[in-house]
């Protein structure tokens, strides 16, 4: 069995693709192994506006032969992101929020976002527009 190997960006070490016991979190399209120059360069205008960030585990789940295999479609950009369609707050969280990770829609409940850190940003993520630096 071959094993991947990935670069760690922070500490710059290297170790074995899906560590369990180190995940390693990638937020740069060059960094991830099944992705080659030319579609990075084609993604970038996705991932300017758009953020990227998965885990090593994700990536190792993506049968990289197949471009519709499911974990990648939900984890890696495509330019299909660019096209305008519905809203970028669908559901009026930002009429709710009454600070910073707290949102009170309903009279009776409120809701904490404790962390803005996800395993991987999936793209159809309906809470995208927080991970957009001017939104």
């Amino acid at each position: 069995m071959n094993t991947t190997y990935i670069r760690n960006p922070v500490d710059d070490t290297v170790s074995p693709l899906n560590d369990a016991a180190n995940p390693i979190y990638i937020s740069s399209l060059d960094m991830v192994p099944g992705i080659n120059a030319e579609e990075c360069a084609a993604l970038a205008q996705v991932t300017e506006l758009f953020a990227f960030r998965s885990n090593d585990y994700y990536l190792s789940l993506i049968d990289w032969d197949d471009p519709a295999d499911p974990i990648r479609r939900l984890i890696i950009p495509t330019l299909e992101e660019l096209e305008p369609w519905g809203h970028l707050d669908p559901s009026s969280e930002h009429r709710y929020t009454r600070a910073p990770g707290l949102q009170h829609k309903y009279r009776e409940t409120a809701l904490l976002l404790v962390s803005d850190l996800c395993g991987g940003l999936c793209r159809y993520c309906f809470r995208k527009r927080l991970f957009i630096e001017d939104a």
